[in-house]
């Protein structure tokens, strides 16, 4: 009986102590889960404050090549650096009157959204930190006015784009509007207020920055070019620095 009953003890102290032996592995692995946990936090933390330091420092770089009384002289292949400026005839300009090389101005004559010969998959190449997309001279022809066709198109690209190069953040440009007298003329290209209009809604919707040049033009009409719709070399220091403001480069 006494044998029985020292047994019956033996066995609730082993499985007390067990029992104890559990919990201590149970709370020490627990802790030491807990403390890798924080220390990848940690480690996850210092890496994004690197990155935040160093961006920081590549604005104020960037900065510090502009002036804004000396526009025309400033250095926007260093404040452009990594990004692409994508589009027609207008973006050629950027390069024409040497203000930026192609590995940052990529761009077709006569081009639209839809039909951007191969421009868009030059730009994806190049694997930019920012695209700015400066599309709209020939679609406000290419729509009949059409603004809901224009969003779509660029509904269209931006999708394509976010899948082949999801890291790089999406600017556009807002349409540029022709002259008055060119407006009257070819009525289509009148419609630029309306896509601009439809393009910075469908912006806002997605998350995109828009950029509107629209006010910068109308201030300087002595810009166009005697067709109208294009522009001399004084408007592409002032189109830039708006793209470098409004996108956050400096």
């Amino acid at each position: 009986m006494q044998d029985m009953r020292f047994r019956r003890i033996v066995c609730v102290i082993i499985a007390i102590a067990v029992a104890f032996a559990i919990f201590f592995v149970i709370k020490y692995h627990s802790q030491d889960e807990v403390i890798a946990s924080n220390v990848a936090k940690l480690e996850k933390m210092e890496k994004q404050s690197v990155a935040a330091n160093q961006a920081a420092i590549k604005k104020v770089e960037r900065i510090q090549t502009i002036d804004e009384s000396n526009l025309e002289n400033a250095d926007f292949r260093k404040v452009f650096e990594g990004c692409v400026i994508a589009g027609d005839s207008i973006t050629e300009g950027v390069e024409g009157y040497g203000y930026l090389d192609t590995d940052i101005a990529v761009f077709e004559r006569g081009v639209s959204i839809e039909s951007e010969k191969g421009v868009i998959k030059r730009a994806i190449a190049l694997k930019p930190s920012i695209i700015f997309l400066s599309f709209g001279l020939n679609d406000l022809e290419l729509y009949n006015g059409n603004a809901k066709k224009f969003v779509a198109a660029y509904s269209k690209l931006v999708k394509k784009l976010r899948e082949k190069i999801p890291y790089t953040k999406i600017c556009i440009n807002s349409v540029l509007p022709a002259t008055k007298a060119k407006a009257k003329r070819v009525p289509a290209l009148a419609a630029a207020g309306k896509f601009n209009k439809a393009t910075k809604a469908f912006c806002e919707k997605e998350g995109i920055t828009f950029i509107d040049h629209t006010d910068l033009v109308k201030a300087h009409p002595q810009w166009y070019e005697p067709d109208g719709q294009h522009f001399i070399s004084e408007f592409y220091p002032y189109w830039l620095y708006n793209m470098a403001k409004g996108s956050g480069l400096i």
